[in-house]
């Protein structure tokens, strides 16, 4: 393969990770992306494959080209000085020696190498039914009911809820579905938020795609983002919750300036701009990228390896000496 720009970018997916087989083409179908991997590689694939960006899905790593993947699924990859590699990081640690780096929390932006590329919002979502009006009764957690904060699982939270005249509900699935839903809350654990640099804002940006209200933990992520104070409600624990609830309840002007705030925010989150994001970083950054790679002599490549795992050992070496320093 060329490195010119009549070049294909390959996303590179085994053929075990296929949700179908022949593979799907719809991108807006939530079925699609039960996981992680498929919703960053597949659906990135999908997206842009449907607005004519020339890319393919490969089911082998490729020995050369420009390729592009989720971290979990380059774990062993093994270095080739003709491939570029592009790590689809998610919420996963660092690679070993992947050339550039895509991230979605704007933290982990600020390294070397990474850039930032909102992640994907929900596939095929549900809008709050404008039918609901000024109503505001139903309060959920959306995701794993064992990545939500212990206190938020807890009888005396369901029944504070209770008492305002509020129901709770914790849905795992489908995610895609908010029409009955008026407020969400996501918090990870109130004692350690500052702990997620690695996660992303992605519940955060769901709530404004959906038009519903976001009461979020005060998350790295979550604050790069927020630019007004009506972006989010900010709960620190669960009396917070409750108390930020209870004026949310009190007030349908508050609620009313804090949906239309993510009106103005969820623009900036459609799969329509985040398409966008990613030919233009394929265009401008990614492909220039991978000329400069190939520019450079095979010596320097494998040197460029050679200091990666440099790096890795001199770190996994510091790791092994705090862990020995914290336990003698």
């Amino acid at each position: 393969m060329g490195a010119g720009r009549a070049a294909r970018v390959q996303f590179f997916l085994p053929r075990h990770h296929w949700p179908a087989d022949p593979l799907p083409t719809d991108p807006d179908d939530p079925r699609l992306f039960p996981g992680g991997i498929l919703t960053h590689t597949l659906q990135t694939y999908l997206r842009l494959k449907a607005i004519g960006y020339p890319c393919e899905l490969v089911e082998r790593l490729p020995r050369r080209g420009l390729v592009v993947s989720h971290r979990s699924l380059i774990a062993r990859a093994r270095f080739s000085p003709d491939l570029f590699l592009v790590n689809m990081l998610a919420d996963r640690g660092p690679h070993l020696w992947a050339q550039a780096v895509v991230v979605q929390n704007p933290i982990q932006a600020a390294r070397p190498g990474h850039y930032l590329i909102p992640q994907w919002p929900q596939p095929g979502m549900i809008p709050r039914s404008a039918d609901r009006g000024d109503r505001f009764e139903r309060v959920a957690y959306f995701g794993r009911e064992e990545n939500l904060a212990p206190v938020l699982r807890s009888a005396e939270w369901v029944e504070a809820l209770r008492s305002m005249g509020l129901d709770w509900r914790i849905v795992n699935h489908p995610r895609n579905d908010y029409h009955d839903v008026d407020a969400v809350v996501a918090a990870r654990d109130f004692g350690a938020s500052g702990v997620y640099d690695f996660k992303p804002a992605a519940k955060l940006v769901n709530a404004w795609v959906a038009g519903v209200i976001p009461l979020v933990a005060p998350e790295p992520a979550h604050l790069a983002l927020q630019t007004s104070e009506t972006d989010f409600l900010t709960i620190r624990s669960m009396d917070e919750a409750i108390a930020a609830l209870a004026r949310l309840k009190e007030s349908a002007e508050l609620r009313r300036v804090i949906m239309a705030r993510g009106a103005e925010r969820r623009k900036a989150f459609t799969a329509e701009r985040i398409t966008s994001e990613w030919r233009a970083y394929l265009d401008d950054v990614a492909w220039p990228a991978y000329r400069e790679w190939l520019d450079r002599s095979r010596t320097s490549r494998w040197l460029y390896f050679a200091g990666c795992c440099r790096r890795w050992f001199s770190q996994r070496s510091e790791r092994r000496r705090i862990m020995k320093d914290w336990f003698r």
